[in-house]
């Protein structure tokens, strides 16, 4: 129960993204400091953040649909953004910018890479 709700609740998350970046690509990228320049830029944008984020909560939508797939959708959200925060801690250490949005997202990301790991670790099979 609280795997598949993890897996529901992660899949709005990528869908609540997926879409804004391909409605408003160049307000989403000013909203955390990047700029797009020209249409390739904006293409660029609406497919690598908008298509994937939202290929993504497509496939958690449907890992969430059968109890035997709510264990892939689990390790799909703890990798992807595990990898996500981890990478977003280092590079915030390495830069340290002034700015309050990673230092928000770091915390956030790191307790879903936790609960996660701890729903797969609770799930496995000995």
């Amino acid at each position: 129960m609280v795997s598949r709700f993890f897996v529901v609740v992660s899949a709005l998350i990528y869908l609540g993204i997926g879409l804004w970046c391909i409605v408003d690509p160049v307000g989403m990228m000013a909203d955390v400091g990047l700029t797009v320049e020209g249409a390739n830029g904006t293409v660029e944008i609406q497919a690598m953040y908008g298509g994937l984020q939202l290929g993504m909560a497509l496939f958690l939508a449907w890992c969430a649909a059968a109890e035997q797939r709510v264990r892939i959708g689990v390790a799909a959200v703890t990798l992807s953004i595990g990898g996500l925060g981890t990478g977003r801690m280092l590079s915030f250490l390495a830069q340290m910018p002034a700015d309050t949005l990673h230092p928000m997202l770091i915390p956030v990301e790191l307790s879903a890479l936790v609960l996660g790991a701890f729903l797969l670790w609770r799930t496995r099979e000995d």
